[in-house]
């Protein structure tokens, strides 16, 4: 999991979904995904799926990014130890699907998918107590919810970009952040 991270920070998108795709076929030949054996396995396979449908979107493969992004939701929801961090991981995973979603032209579906990370993040806004990473994690929600949405467009980029603007440059110059 490390491994593929480290090629996703390098920017190296076909190591890096390679490496987390192995790591979640490893999963599944353990039974580790078919039987919900713990909460520590989802965590891994929600990782892990979350770096391939990164992976897959930086390399224009809009299908392979649904799939992981919709088997990376199903793996978050099963992370009862801290629904803060379900709850993030859900609101991720659902960017990533309205983007894979919206790179094959599914529009509408985009919408949908997005709309329950839009409520999880809009909840987190409320009560941030300025955690700059929040921030920048809803201004992501927020950006993609604008990419779906022609009405609102304009205020929701205004928004976002608000948002990042506000974040400290140390946070701004993150390669995730970028």
């Amino acid at each position: 999991l490390i491994a593929a991270r480290f090629a996703a920070l390098q920017q190296d998108w076909r190591k890096s979904g390679e490496l987390a795709s192995g790591l979640v076929k490893r999963l599944h030949e353990a039974g580790a995904v078919e039987d919900g054996r713990s909460s520590e396995w989802s965590y891994v396979r929600a990782a892990a799926e979350r770096i391939v449908a990164e992976a897959a979107l930086q390399l224009g493969d809009f299908g392979a990014a649904e799939t992981a992004a919709r088997a990376g939701l199903a793996a978050a929801a099963d992370l009862p130890w801290s629904p803060t961090f379900s709850s993030q991981e859900r609101a991720a995973m659902s960017r990533l699907l309205a983007l894979a979603l919206l790179g094959q032209g599914r529009d509408a579906e985009a919408r949908e998918a997005i709309s329950p990370a839009l409520l999880i993040m809009r909840g987190l806004q409320q009560r941030n107590r300025q955690d700059a990473m929040v921030n920048v994690e809803i201004a992501k929600t927020l950006y993609v919810a604008a990419l779906t949405d022609p009405a609102r467009h304009d205020a929701l980029l205004r928004e976002a970009t608000a948002l990042m603007e506000a974040a400290p440059a140390s946070i701004r110059g993150l390669l995730d952040v970028q």
